[in-house]
C-alpha cells in the first residue's frame, strides 16, 4: 500500500523562451490539476494506493474535482465543517456512497455542478485501495493555486497558496488514516503540510516502521521543514534545497547520519544527480539519459519521485530505481513539451 499525504491544486502555467519584463507577454496559459501529492499519485503506475488532500468550497475546487473525475480515480469528499468522519471511508463492507454533490446538499436545487450526478455510486474504500482519492473539503480556505512562469524550460518565478493543506492535513484530522499504516507500506509526504503537523505525522509513522518518501518542493518549504526532517527513507531535493538541508553541517555524511536519512538524491537538472546514503561507501553519480531542449519542466521532480517509488515497489535496488526513473523523466518531458 502507498499512502500519499500532500497537495492538490489548480496549476496555471505560462511558458515562453524569453519573457519581456515589466510588460504584458502574449502567450497561451496551460491550466491543469497539479500539486505535488496529486502529481505523484497521477504518475505512479501502481494502483494499490490512497491519496489524502484538501479542497475548498469554491469554483477552483469544483474545477479540480471535475478534471480529476475524468481520470480513473475513486473519489470521496468529506466536509470538515459538517460531516468529517474519515473512518467512514475505511468501512470494510459493501456500503455505497450515493451521488455526492459538491455543495454536500443532496436536496439542493441550485445550479452547482453535481460532481457525481452522471456516475454510478461507488463503494466506500474498505479493502479496495485502487486509485483512491480522499478530498477533505474545508469551507474556511480556498482551493490551492499554483502559478509559474517557465522561461526556456526553467522556472523564472512561481507562487503558491497551499494554506488549506496546512490547516486541514493535520495529525488529528488524518489520524484515522495513519492508524491503517503498517510496516510493509510506503508513505509519501510533501512539505505543503504544516511543519509541526508534519513532524507529528513522521514520528507516528516511524512507530509503524514504514518507509517514508519526502518531497521538499521548494527552497522556502525546505527551510520550513529543515529542522524536523529526520528518520525518513528517501528524499530528492534540488541543489538549492539540498544546500538548505546541509546548512549547519560540515558535510553530507554527517547530516544523513545525524538525521537518519537513508538516502538523499541531489538533483541538478541537465547535470544529473548524486545519491548519498547511509549504506553507501561513496556517492553515486547519475548522468541524464538524454539532453533535451524544453520550455516547460513543471512537475518533473514529482514525476521522478513517483517513478523511483514505482521501481522500488518492483523490488529494484534504489540505484536501479533512480536509473529507471531518470529514463522515464525524459519521456515525460518530451510529452509535456510536444
Amino acid at each position: 500500500m502507498v499512502y500519499i499525504f500532500g497537495g492538490i491544486s489548480l496549476d496555471i502555467i505560462a511558458s515562453k523562451k524569453c519573457f519581456d519584463l515589466g510588460t504584458s507577454n502574449p502567450l497561451k496559459f496551460s491550466i491543469r490539476v497539479g500539486g505535488v501529492g496529486f502529481n505523484i499519485l497521477n504518475h505512479l503506475e501502481y494502483n494499490h494506493n490512497i491519496f489524502i488532500s484538501a479542497i475548498g468550497n469554491d469554483a477552483f475546487g469544483q474545477l479540480v474535482v471535475e478534471k480529476v473525475r475524468r481520470q480513473n480515480f475513486n473519489i470521496a469528499i468529506q466536509n470538515i465543517n459538517t460531516d468529517l468522519n474519515l473512518e467512514d471511508i475505511f468501512k470494510k463492507n459493501d456500503k455505497k456512497l450515493d451521488k455526492i454533490n459538491y455543495n454536500d446538499n443532496k436536496n439542493s436545487q441550485s445550479n452547482e455542478t453535481q460532481i457525481y450526478e452522471d456516475q454510478p455510486s461507488f463503494k466506500v474504500f474498505g479493502d479496495n485501495f485502487d486509485n483512491n482519492i480522499c478530498l477533505i473539503k474545508n469551507d474556511k480556505y480556498q482551493t490551492s493555486i499554483y502559478s509559474a512562469f517557465m522561461e526556456g524550460g526553467n522556472c523564472l518565478v512561481a507562487a503558491a497558496d497551499f494554506e488549506i493543506i496546512e490547516k486541514t492535513l493535520t495529525f488529528d484530522i488524518i489520524h484515522p488514516i495513519l492508524e491503517k499504516v503498517d510496516s510493509k507500506d510506503i508513505c509519501v509526504i510533501d512539505s505543503n503540510l504544516d511543519p509541526e503537523e508534519c513532524e507529528k505525522i513522521i514520528l507516528f509513522l516511524n512507530s509503524k516502521g514504514c518507509k517514508i518518501f519526502f518531497e521538499t518542493i521548494s527552497l522556502q518549504k525546505t527551510l520550513r521543514v529543515a529542522n524536523i526532517l529526520k528518520n525518513i527513507f528517501f528524499t530528492a531535493p534540488d541543489v538549492i534545497e539540498f544546500n538548505a538541508l546541509l546548512e549547519g553541517y560540515s558535510n553530507i555524511e554527517q547530516m544523513i547520519r545525524d538525521r537518519n536519512i537513508q538516502y538523499i538524491l541531489k538533483t541538478d537538472g541537465e547535470n544529473g544527480s548524486i545519491l548519498y546514503g547511509l549504506d553507501l561507501k561513496e556517492p553515486i553519480h547519475f548522468k541524464p539519459p538524454e539532453e533535451l531542449d524544453v520550455y516547460d519542466t513543471t512537475g518533473a521532480g514529482d514525476f521522478l519521485l513517483s517513478k523511483i517509488i514505482e521501481a522500488f515497489l518492483m523490488s529494484r535496488k534504489i540505484e536501479e530505481s533512480i536509473n529507471y526513473a531518470s529514463e522515464k523523466v525524459v519521456e515525460y518531458l518530451k510529452e509535456l513539451n510536444r
